[in-house]
């Protein structure tokens, strides 16, 4: 129900302008294939072995031992951007204000403490 309900989002959405932004840790996590053809832009972050050559499907490039290595090497703010045009390559992305980057902040923490 709830990927029914997502395609059709993204899917009308776009004849209205809307925008919508999909973020998961996992490629695979984003559901069908019909769904993830109606996501043009992707950025992937640095990732595992295991998820990097899902990764780099979802980018539609071969998953070849070089590109999994290059994917793990990415640095904190770095990833492969695929644009509408199905073109790949590597961007940074900058923190706009220290607000900005705690609102992102990922790291775990204890007791509201960073580990």
């Amino acid at each position: 129900m709830f990927l029914t309900g997502l395609y059709e989002t993204v899917r009308d959405g776009r004849k209205h302008n809307a925008a919508m932004w999909l973020v998961s840790q996992h490629p695979d996590d984003l559901g069908e294939e019909r769904i993830r053809e109606l996501l043009r832009n992707r950025m992937v972050f640095r990732q595992a072995r295991k998820s990097a050559y899902r990764s780099l499907d979802f980018l539609g490039l071969d998953g070849t031992e070089e590109g999994v290595s290059f994917i793990q090497s990415l640095e904190t703010g770095q990833c492969l951007f695929r644009d509408v045009r199905d073109r790949t390559g590597l961007i940074e992305v900058l923190d706009a204000s220290p607000e900005l980057a705690e609102a992102f902040n990922t790291t775990p923490t204890t007791g509201g403490v960073a580990a």
